[in-house]
């Protein structure tokens, strides 16, 4: 084979991966990100993942990618679901503090999730940051796109399964969120504390996994707040008094 020849079929696999990055949309997704001035990042990649952390992060790697898959398989269980393809990659972005984590998109937390971008965020050493921010992406993959309040129940619900209840307990008693005001289409998570949102619609949405079955949450993710009553056989008011009682037999 001749040098030119060589060369003329490297140009022609180079052209083929950046046509099918393209197609997904992973590289327009995620440049504004890789670009960030003040940022430098190493990235590998997988058929679900893209990892992208800083190179002071590096020895720490091989955890991401454990977490990463440890994080997609619990979500995948949840679901009830035999498995999962990533249509677009999904981009994990990893930061070494809150402070980097506010300079590359502007929010201060532990993690965050840009669905339109495929791309996830979170602090090194918070794993329920990545189980909650992958859960977003894997279920609206499996399951379509969803109202925020059920989103977040859900990934809630995930990311921290043991300590929903008991959290949710302590609410009752002092700074309780009735569900009518988080429950409906409406719903904006940022008016309300993460402290008091995250335990209640995770506990709320345990409940409802657990009396009603994967598949009947699963219609009330698609179907959104008005389906509660078809699906259930209840309306809100009725299930966020069964909920209450439930969590009061259990703790007894």
């Amino acid at each position: 084979m001749t040098k030119a020849w060589l060369a003329l079929v490297l140009t022609a696999l180079t052209l083929a991966q950046l046509s099918g990055a393209d197609k997904r949309g992973e590289t327009a997704a995620a440049r504004k990100y890789l670009a960030h001035s003040g940022f430098r990042w190493t990235c590998e990649g997988s058929v679900v993942f893209r990892l992208c952390y800083a190179p002071e992060l590096k020895s720490v790697a091989p955890s991401f990618r454990h977490d990463a898959q440890q994080s997609l398989q619990k979500i995948v269980r949840f679901a009830g679901a035999a498995g999962y393809q990533a249509k677009p990659l999904i981009y994990i972005f990893i930061l070494e503090s809150v402070p980097r984590l506010r300079e590359l998109i502007g929010v201060s937390a532990y993690g965050a999730s840009e669905p339109k971008d495929h791309a996830i965020f979170f602090v090194s050493g918070h794993l329920e940051a990545l189980t909650h921010e992958l859960s977003h992406e894997v279920l609206t993959g499996l399951w379509g796109p969803a109202e925020p309040w059920v989103a977040e129940g859900c990934a809630a619900y995930v990311a921290g399964s043991a300590d929903v209840d008991a959290q949710s307990r302590v609410l009752l008693q002092s700074g309780y969120l009735p569900l009518v005001n988080m429950v409906n289409p409406e719903w904006n998570a940022r008016l309300y504390p993460a402290s008091k949102i995250y335990p209640e619609l995770g506990s709320f949405v345990k409940y409802l996994r657990s009396t009603y079955g994967i598949a009947r949450l699963r219609r009330v993710w698609q179907g959104g707040s008005r389906s509660i009553p078809r699906v259930c056989l209840r309306s809100l008011e009725q299930l966020e008094h069964d909920w209450q009682a439930s969590l009061n037999r259990s703790r007894s």
